[in-house]
């Protein structure tokens, strides 16, 4: 195979010969030669095209690898006379796996929640889970069976929207 420098092919030999660790004189007269230092000029140009190459393979691997669903909910609280809801902060909000009531409830993730009383859990993988709202400052709010809901995820790209958690601070 016969290469030669002209205009046209100039700046792709120089990124080949920048890969490989050479000026692009060096890569011409290695690739010609087809032996001696060429040997170890191509070894490092094919190490650096496949290394590359690889990364590439990861970057645009990773979104379908690691694709997983969001739950979003928010928490409202009523305050004895007070006439409405208002948005519940610095409670905090658990995100288990499993199904209240069995023995393999795991942790997953804690969220608390700021001044517009909303949480999120992102990148959760598809399984069965339970979402527990409960305020650090009150043993025994009267919120009933809110505080626990069942979350079922079958689609890694899901986004669950819960209905809003409301505290009644009786």
């Amino acid at each position: 195979m016969k290469i030669e420098l002209t205009p046209e092919n100039a700046a792709a030999l120089a990124k080949y010969a920048a890969l490989a660790g050479c000026t692009p004189a060096e890569f011409l007269n290695r690739f010609r030669s087809g032996r001696g230092p060429f040997a170890m000029c191509y070894k490092r140009f094919v190490k650096k095209i496949l290394s590359v190459s690889m990364i590439l393979l990861a970057l645009f691997s990773i979104p379908s690898i690691c694709k997983a669903a969001t739950i979003r909910g928010s928490v409202m609280e009523i305050h004895s006379g007070a006439g409405r809801a208002s948005p519940a902060t610095q409670v905090t909000v658990t995100l288990y796996r499993g199904v209240l009531g069995s023995s393999d409830l795991q942790k997953v993730e804690t969220f608390r929640t700021a001044i517009d009383g909303l949480y999120h859990f992102e990148n959760i993988p598809k399984g069965e889970y339970t979402v527990h709202v409960q305020d650090p400052n009150v043993k025994d709010p009267n919120w009933g069976p809110a505080a626990y809901r069942s979350v079922s995820l079958a689609d890694d790209n899901a986004v669950i929207e819960l209905e809003p958690t409301v505290i009644d601070y009786k």
